[in-house]
C-alpha cells in the first residue's frame, strides 16, 4: 500500500522570537512506513493577537512583531504527501 503521512518529524518546537524570522519551509514529516520525506505541498497560516500574520515572500516565514510579545500564536500547517493529507496545529508563546 502507498504510505501515508502520519505525523510532523521536525521541528520538533516552535520558538518565535521578537524581531527574529519565524521559518518552517524545512518543516518534514514522517510516512506510515517510518520514512521521513519533504512534504511534496506545504501551507501555513500563522494567528497572533487575533490576527493572520502576512507570510514573507516564499511562504511559511514570517517576521515577528515587538507588539507579539508575550501573546500565543496559533500555527497551523497542512502537508501533502501523494494522495494524503496531514493538518498540524502548534502553539508557542513569543519570547
Amino acid at each position: 500500500s502507498v504510505p501515508t503521512i502520519a505525523k510532523m518529524a521536525s521541528p520538533q518546537t516552535i520558538r518565535p522570537r521578537v524581531g527574529r524570522v519565524l521559518d518552517l519551509r524545512g518543516a518534514r514529516f514522517q510516512l506510515s512506513d517510518g520514512t521521513i520525506v519533504a512534504p511534496e505541498r506545504l501551507t501555513c497560516r500563522l494567528v497572533g493577537g487575533r490576527a493572520v500574520l502576512k507570510p514573507l515572500a516564499g511562504g511559511c516565514r514570517w517576521r515577528i512583531p515587538k507588539r507579539l510579545k508575550g501573546s500565543t500564536l496559533v500555527l497551523t500547517l497542512t502537508a501533502r504527501y501523494g494522495t494524503s493529507e496531514l493538518r498540524v496545529t502548534r502553539r508557542a508563546v513569543v519570547r
